[in-house]
């Protein structure tokens, strides 16, 4: 018997629903695909922002130790020179000087100070230098201080490692002229003004604050 009109119309439905659930199932797996994809995007994205916040932090922080650092070996400085007294009671005085090192002028400062050291003596006999000296434990600018007492021993301490030379200058009037002398030695009294400058050793940097040249008023003590 042949089909019915009926029958007829009930293959063509059931067609059309299978097709409709393949064309819906193959869309449900194409938008879950592209879910995927924009979420790994966004992770991605948020991988690199990360790592972008974290590197900024870093070098922030980077830059922050830098200045601090700078800050404070600046102001150790100013303060010991600020302090500087032109003759210690155990004989040794405010003496500047360039020393020939191998055809090289090499700069040297010692001077008794009354400002605060490490040492925690009321007076103290702090000598500057570079040290590039392999076999010693510091490097850089070098302060060698000694308490003054006899027999004290002189203790050294690392100012700043980074440091490969050392210019120093002294100014005094004469006249109500402004002079500026690169030593000084053999001299009656502290200088007007100290200036100190320091250039970095090969493959280093300075801290920012350093960079620049330190002047510092004489207190004209004895």
């Amino acid at each position: 018997a042949g089909a019915g009109p009926g029958t007829t119309r009930g293959a063509d439905a059931a067609t059309t629903a299978a097709a409709a659930m393949k064309t819906r199932a193959g869309f449900t797996l194409l938008e879950l695909m592209i879910g995927l994809t924009v979420a790994a995007i966004a992770l991605s994205i948020g991988a690199v922002a990360l790592g972008t916040v974290r590197d900024r932090s870093t070098h922030a922080e980077a830059v922050v130790d830098e200045v601090m650092s700078g800050a404070t070996q600046r102001a150790l400085l100013v303060e010991w020179l600020a302090g500087a007294r032109f003759r210690a009671v155990t004989g040794e005085q405010f003496e500047g000087m360039q020393n020939d090192e191998g055809g090289r002028l090499v700069d040297q400062l010692m001077f008794p100070t009354s400002a605060r050291t490490p040492l925690g003596t009321v007076s103290t006999v702090v000598g500057l230098f570079i040290d590039d000296d392999a076999d010693t434990p510091e490097r850089g600018l070098v302060a060698e201080m000694t308490g003054t007492t006899f027999g004290a021993e002189p203790r050294r301490m690392e100012l700043v490692p980074e440091a490969g030379v050392m210019y120093l200058r002294y100014m005094t009037v004469v006249n109500g002229v402004s002079i500026w002398t690169d030593t000084w030695a053999g001299r009656n009294g502290l200088p007007r003004l100290v200036e100190l400058t320091l250039l970095p050793a090969p493959g280093e940097t300075l801290p920012e604050l350093l960079r620049h040249p330190i002047r510092v008023a004489m207190g004209g003590g004895l």
